[in-house]
């Protein structure tokens, strides 16, 4: 679960990204975040003919 949704939930946790301390949603999680960049241009690399 992301943190926005935790804290909907009332689990109370910062509402930072644990790689880059950015606003945690799942848009950010799976597009925007450093590490979820590095992730899918890893994938794209291997995936690449």
């Amino acid at each position: 679960m992301t943190r926005d949704n935790l804290l909907k939930r009332g689990i109370v946790k910062p509402p930072e990204c644990l790689f880059c301390n950015e606003h945690e949603i799942v848009d950010h999680l799976l597009f925007h975040c450093v590490v979820a960049k590095q992730l899918w241009s890893g994938i794209s690399d291997v995936f690449s003919c």
